[in-house]
């Protein structure tokens, strides 16, 4: 469960599962903090907030039951102690009953599948793209670097974050880096025709026009790369 919350954040049942699975194991106040976080997440998640305050129930419960608590008890009397006693069995077959319902809930809950776990990823991945964006337009190239990098971390396989970052290096004239970019997106996808002109913009920067001119021409062939490459040629 622990897994599923780092690998989904903004996956609800993730969290529900792990402050569950936490419960049944007597660790209450975890639990309690679990349930808390992804309650003021998902706001409008009832069985997260039901969820929380059996939780609470149990950390109080279990605080009152501390050794410290039981010495201070047993001051008032043997009459209240045995009270408290009583009471202590009962709180602590409610608590085994409660473990027991939940244990059976996260025996019956399945875990995510893969198919799941993927597309939160994706997901992820595609919120940075956008912040990338939107930093990008807002001209903060470092910080767009940054979003369009932690999208690559999750999914290096998209050529169009590699490309992007491409972008936004070659803004900060940060050519080598650019460049390394510009081919990896290459290798990911040998028609991505703005990933060749982001490879030669790179070179361009590099003093390295020879190899711009034929990073170009190996795009010539490419759909649709006439109109993309004849104001690259121009600038050549």
């Amino acid at each position: 469960a622990g897994e599923a919350v780092r690998a989904a954040p903004t996956y609800a049942k993730a969290h529900y599962r792990l402050a569950t699975a936490l419960l049944a194991l007597g660790r209450a106040g975890e639990a309690e903090s679990v349930a808390d976080t992804a309650s003021k997440r998902f706001p409008a998640n009832g069985q997260l907030r039901t969820l929380r305050e059996t939780a609470k129930m149990q950390r109080v419960a279990a605080e009152s039951s501390s050794p410290d608590a039981t010495m201070a008890e047993a001051a008032q009397g043997e009459s209240e102690e045995e009270t408290e006693s009583e009471s202590e069995a009962e709180e602590e077959s409610d608590r085994g009953a409660t473990r027991r319902r939940i244990s059976d809930d996260v025996e019956a809950t399945p875990p995510l599948s893969s198919e799941e776990m993927a597309k939160a990823a994706a997901d992820r991945a595609e919120k940075h793209k956008l912040a990338g964006n939107n930093e990008y337009k807002r001209a903060r190239y470092r910080e767009a670097a940054q979003e369009y990098a932690e999208a690559m971390k999750i999914d290096p396989s998209n050529a169009t974050y590699c490309c992007n970052r491409a972008a936004a290096l070659l803004m900060l004239e940060q050519s080598e880096e650019a460049l390394a970019d510009a081919q990896t997106a290459l290798k990911l996808d040998p028609q991505f025709i703005k990933a060749h002109v982001r490879a030669a913009k790179a070179l361009c920067q590099l003093g390295r026009l020879s190899d711009a001119r034929r990073q170009l021409e190996q795009a010539t062939s490419l759909p649709g790369s006439e109109a993309a490459l004849q104001v690259e040629f121009a600038s050549l």
